[in-house]
């Protein structure tokens, strides 16, 4: 175990005590309000959750904002399994490799997912920022808004740069990875590079990518933005067929 596993394992045990205090204080909240059994219907509160919340059904509506937001949500899934891939390396420089050719279509997707949630930053703030939609002018909204953007978008750059560097900086790559996109911009940009500014990249890269990870998620709990972590379990405990209104909403004023 090297120096910076042991640096990384003090950030990560920090990042992970904080984040479980955020998490018992929600819960604490949660345990305030009116018990309700929303475990029912399993088969009817799966393929909601599978066509609104897996397939953003809702959000898809919207013919502009709706991929925008839909290509974030499908690279946030497929972007877990390089998260759990960055603590496994920081803690002893394992990966996902042992899953063979599967974790070849990962590394392929994660090509496609980085480059498309980039895009997706980017529309998004252009959006906001530039072309001024109207609806997205919420008061107090704008700059928290604009920092969860620019917060994923290096997060997911990191993770491209850190994927082109790789076999230049450390001379190997993982054998079943595949990288269709990172691999092409790595050869043109750091194949002649000079190897010590090819490796300070790559460190540079992991370990933004790493504390950028591991401090959203921290954030996300006193966010606005924390349906990142709980919108699919809202969207399977959410009122399957038609909603019935409280006793009290139905009585005349």
């Amino acid at each position: 175990m090297t120096l910076e596993n042991i640096v990384f394992i003090l950030v990560l045990a920090t990042a992970a005590t904080l984040f479980a205090r955020s998490a018992l204080r929600l819960i604490s909240y949660l345990r305030v309000a009116r018990p309700d059994d929303r475990f029912g219907n399993v088969g009817a509160r799966l393929v909601q959750t599978l066509r609104v919340g897996f397939g953003q059904s809702k959000i898809l509506r919207d013919r502009v904002a709706g991929p925008i937001h839909a290509s974030i949500f499908w690279g946030f899934l497929i972007l877990l399994a390089s998260a759990a891939e960055m603590i496994l390396e920081g803690l002893h420089g394992w990966s996902l490799n042992f899953l063979g050719p599967l974790y070849g279509l990962l590394t392929f997707l994660t090509d496609f997912f980085c480059v498309a949630v980039m895009l997706g930053c980017v529309f998004a703030l252009w959006r906001r920022y530039v072309s001024r939609v109207p609806r997205l002018k919420v008061p107090g909204e704008s700059a928290e808004a604009g920092m969860i953007l620019l917060t994923i978008l290096l997060i997911v750059t990191a993770l491209f740069l850190q994927n082109a560097t790789r076999v230049y900086a450390t001379g190997v790559d993982f054998s079943h990875a595949l990288r269709p996109l990172s691999g092409p911009f790595g050869r043109a940009v750091f194949a002649a590079a000079v190897p010590g500014v090819v490796h300070s990249v790559f460190k540079a890269a992991w370990w933004t990518h790493a504390v950028l990870i591991l401090a959203f998620l921290n954030y996300l709990p006193y966010s606005k933005h924390l349906h990142v972590l709980t919108s699919i379990l809202n969207v399977y405990f959410s009122p399957v067929g038609p909603v019935q209104l409280a006793e009290s909403t139905l009585k005349p004023s």
